[in-house]
């Protein structure tokens, strides 16, 4: 199968041709998702890793089309979803976590006026880019900074043996004025 993400083109010829990319990946066919995924898994013994998680899908669909009649900004819309392997902060078990994610950027020249509502926006000239950088880009700024099962008992063993918090909040510095204070009488 072609890979269209891997063509180096310009937004403005995807835009004049409202081009639609309908594309289902895998995790290995991107470089820096499966190197973002095995730094993951390196906190997990090989018995705990998900098997074959490099197969795990990639499903990108874009529309490209003009945002302005000056035909100045180009607009990608559209949606990327992605299995990504990666590792609960609560229980140190590896599971699979769904990346579902809209896309919506405008591509523009750099200094241009890029800032529109319900958009992200990426600063082109005149040189080809790769649609590939698109999607890791998006895929990684949808991942959260600490991946969590989506319930307590979806978690492992571990999870188990952290104690639960209790009512009781230790505030350290509520006293500090006051003790401030007495010092400098």
């Amino acid at each position: 199968m072609v890979n269209p993400l891997l063509d180096r083109v310009l937004p403005a010829d995807l835009a004049d041709r409202s081009q639609l990319i309908d594309f289902k990946g895998a995790i290995g066919d991107f470089e820096r998702l499966r190197e973002i995924s095995e730094s993951e898994l390196e906190a997990v013994t090989a018995a705990g890793q998900p098997r074959d998680w490099q197969d795990w899908p990639v499903v990108v669909r874009l529309e490209f089309g003009w945002l302005d009649t000056a035909r100045q900004l180009v607009v990608a819309k559209g949606r990327i979803t992605a299995a990504m392997p990666v590792v609960c902060q609560r229980c140190l078990d590896a599971f699979e976590l769904v990346v579902d994610t809209p896309v919506g950027i405008v591509f523009g020249e750099p200094g241009g006026d890029l800032e529109q509502a319900d958009y992200d926006s990426w600063e082109v000239d005149e040189k080809a880019i790769l649609l590939q950088d698109v999607v890791e880009e998006t895929v990684v700024m949808a991942l959260p900074l600490a991946p969590l099962h989506d319930s307590d008992s979806e978690c492992g063993t571990l999870a188990e043996q952290v104690p639960e918090a209790g009512p009781e909040m230790t505030t350290p510095f509520a006293d500090l004025r006051e003790r401030m204070a007495a010092k400098d009488n």
